[in-house]
C-alpha cells in the first residue's frame, strides 16, 4: 500500500492525468493478471478458499513445472543439434527432399531451444509485482520478454509449416518438388521465416515502457506501464493480423497437409501390407513423413489453443472485460502443454527415427570414448614409463672380472 500512496501523491502533485490513467490500466491489468491473488472483501469462504487454490496451482505451473520441462527441452534440443550435425547422419540422408528436412529439423531445434531459455527466468519470479525500487532484470524481463518469447514460438510454429508444405510437395506432387525443394530453397526459407517473424514482433516490444515515478522521500518507483492502453485501435489492428498470420494461417496449412500426409501413409500402409512388405525394410522417407505427421498433432493439439485462449485474454484485456478465474487457469495450463511441444522433439526422434537413434548413441559413446580415451593414454604413458624403467636397470653394464682378480 505504501508504494500505492506514493504513486497516488506524485500523479496529484505533478497533475498528471495521464499517467494517472496508466497507472490506474496498469493496476487494472496487472490484477487481471494477478486476479488470483486478492479476494474481494465480500466474497463468501468457499470462494476465498477456490481462489487461493487456483492462485497457487497457478503459481506452482509458472515457478516450478515450466522451468523444468524448460531445462529438459533444453538439453534435448542441444543433444538434437549434436546428433543431427553429426556427419554419419547427414550422410545417412542421400534422398535431396530428406537432406532438406534434415535442414529444417537443425532449424527448427535452434528455435525450440532459444525458446526454452528465454522461458526459463519464469522460475525465479515468484510474484508478479507492480512497483520496483530499481531497474531489476525483473523489470526488464518482464517488460519485453514476451516479444521475445512469441518470436520464437512463430519461428518454430512457421518452420513447421515450411517443411510440413515441403512434405506434401514431396509426397503428393513428387514431379513439382524435384523443381521446387532444394537445399538453397530451405536454408532462404529459413532465413525468411526468421526475418520475418523478428519483424513481425517488434511492435510487442512498445506493448509495455518503463516509467518512473519520484516519491515525496526523494527515491524513484519504477513499474510498467501499458502503453498500448493509450492507442487501443491500432493495438486491436495489429492483434488481429498477428491472430490471422500468427494462429490462423498456420493453423489451416499445417491441417490441410497433416490431412493429406496421412492419407499418404495409410494408402504406404495398406500396399506394404498388401504386398507383405517387412517393417525392416520401410524407407526412410516413410520415417522423415511420420515424424512430420507427429510433429504438426502435437502443435495443433499442444500450440494452437495456448495462442487461441492468449488472444481472447488479450481482447478481454483490451475492453476492460473481468477475466473470469477459470480462463486464467486455462491459460496457465495451456502454456505449460505449448511449452511441453517445444521441448519434447528429441524424444520424438528418438522413437521414430533409427538413424536418430544411432547417432546418439555414438554421440554418447565417443563422449564416453574420449575420456576413457584419455584415461587409457594416461595409463598407457605410467605403463610405458615404469617398462623404460625396468628395462634400463635390467640391461645395465656389469662389469666383468679383471685377470688380477681372477688370480686373486
Amino acid at each position: 500500500m505504501e508504494y500505492m500512496k506514493c504513486l497516488a501523491a506524485a500523479v496529484a502533485a505533478n497533475n498528471n492525468t495521464a499517467l494517472g490513467q496508466a497507472i490506474f490500466n496498469m493496476s487494472v491489468v496487472d490484477h487481471a493478471d494477478s486476479n488470483l491473488s486478492l479476494t474481494a472483501t465480500n466474497a463468501t469462504q468457499t470462494a476465498s478458499l477456490y481462489l487461493v487454490t487456483m492462485e497457487y496451482v497457478r503459481t506452482f505451473l509458472r515457478t516450478n513445472v515450466v522451468p523444468v520441462i524448460c531445462v529438459f527441452g533444453m538439453v534435448g534440443n542441444a543433444l538434437t543439434l549434436l546428433t543431427l550435425s553429426r556427419k554419419r547422419l547427414k550422410s545417412s540422408s542421400v534422398d535431396g527432399t530428406e537432406r532438406t528436412v534434415h535442414v529444417g529439423l537443425v532449424g527448427l531445434a535452434v528455435s525450440d531451444l532459444l525458446l526454452c531459455v528465454s522461458l526459463l527466468p519464469h522460475g525465479a519470479f515468484r510474484e508478479d509485482r507492480f512497483s520496483y525500487r530499481s531497474i531489476s532484470f525483473q523489470l526488464i524481463y518482464r517488460t519485453y520478454s514476451g516479444a521475445l518469447v512469441n518470436t520464437f514460438i512463430q519461428t518454430s510454429t512457421w518452420l513447421t509449416v515450411v517443411m510440413a508444405m515441403g512434405r506434401y510437395l514431396a509426397i503428393c506432387h513428387p514431379f513439382k518438388a524435384r523443381h521446387v525443394i532444394g537445399m538453397v530453397g530451405v536454408k532462404a526459407s529459413i532465413a525468411l521465416v526468421s526475418t520475418m517473424c523478428v519483424v513481425f514482433n517488434i511492435p510487442r516490444l512498445f506493448e509495455f515502457q518503463i516509467e518512473a515515478v519520484t516519491c515525496r522521500d526523494g527515491y524513484d518507483m519504477y513499474f510498467r506501464n501499458h502503453y498500448v492502453m493509450m492507442w487501443q485501435r491500432p493495438h486491436t489492428i495489429y492483434n488481429w493480423l498477428y491472430f490471422t498470420f500468427g494462429i490462423g494461417l498456420p493453423l489451416a496449412v499445417l491441417t490441410f497437409c497433416n490431412m493429406r500426409l496421412v492419407k499418404a501413409l495409410r494408402e504406404s500402409s495398406r500396399l506394404r501390407r498388401r504386398y507383405r512388405v517387412p517393417a525392416a525394410h520401410i524407407d526412410a522417407n516413410h520415417r522423415i513423413t511420420s515424424i512430420l505427421v507427429t510433429i504438426v498433432v502435437m502443435y495443433i493439439l499442444l500450440v494452437s489453443p495456448a495462442e487461441i485462449l492468449r488472444f481472447i485474454q488479450d481482447r478481454m484485456r483490451t475492453h476492460g472485460q473481468e477475466q473470469h478465474a477459470a480462463l486464467v487457469m486455462a491459460v496457465e495450463v495451456t502454456n505449460v502443454l505449448q511449452t511441453i511441444n517445444f521441448s519434447v522433439n528429441f524424444v520424438l526422434y528418438y522413437i521414430l527415427n533409427v538413424n536418430f537413434r544411432q547417432g546418439l548413441r555414438d554421440l554418447l559413446c565417443l563422449c564416453g570414448g574420449v575420456s576413457g580415451a584419455l584415461r587409457r593414454r594416461r595409463s598407457a604413458k605410467t605403463r610405458n614409463a615404469t617398462l623404460h624403467t625396468s628395462l634400463q636397470q635390467s640391461w645395465a653394464p656389469v662389469e666383468r672380472p679383471t685377470l688380477a682378480d681372477v688370480n686373486l
